[in-house]
């Protein structure tokens, strides 16, 4: 039964390997621009490219990084105009309660999580760069049940997740 359950995970672990090689071939070029993006938004010196520097030694190289305050005003927006989950029954066979309760628990998810952070997180990460990410996990509500809880989760860098055509979002 361990031989067994050693071959899938083998199995499962060459599909991820695999998944992540073809993601890392096909996006490797945005996410080095991405990169760079931030780089060039937030590390100071970043702004000039290294070979200009280079020609100007021993000459000033002002540096007046105005990317922040634009990426602030873009994210200050989005704070100011949440978007919102709405759960609504769309067919006849569709249930106006089982909507009211599913929408009624994606709110309390959403507070229990302190979801803003996370969302604000990924945006202002994906007004940077172009990628940004948060995750849904679940927990358990204590050491003794078996109860899940879903919490929404901030990814500090969006630059670790890697998306591919495996994906479906």
């Amino acid at each position: 039964n361990t031989d067994v359950e050693s071959d899938r995970e083998q199995r499962i672990l060459k599909q991820a390997r695999e998944r992540l090689r073809i993601a890392q071939e096909e996006d490797s070029e945005n996410r080095q621009e991405a990169f760079e993006d931030l780089e060039f938004a937030y590390v100071p010196g970043k702004q000039w490219p290294d070979d200009i520097r280079q020609k100007r030694t021993g000459r000033p190289c002002l540096e007046i990084n105005k990317i922040p305050t634009y990426i602030d005003q873009v994210v200050g927006d989005q704070r100011q105009n949440r978007p919102a989950i709405k759960v609504v029954p769309v067919d006849s066979k569709a249930d106006p309660k089982t909507a009211k309760i599913i929408g009624g628990w994606l709110k309390h998810v959403q507070q229990i999580s302190k979801a803003d952070i996370a969302i604000d997180h990924s945006f202002e990460h994906a007004v940077a760069s172009g990628y940004g990410a948060f995750r849904v996990v679940t927990k358990y509500s204590n050491d003794s049940s078996f109860d899940q809880e879903a919490y929404i989760e901030k990814i500090d860098n969006a630059l670790s997740v890697w998306w591919g055509k495996h994906s479906q979002y």
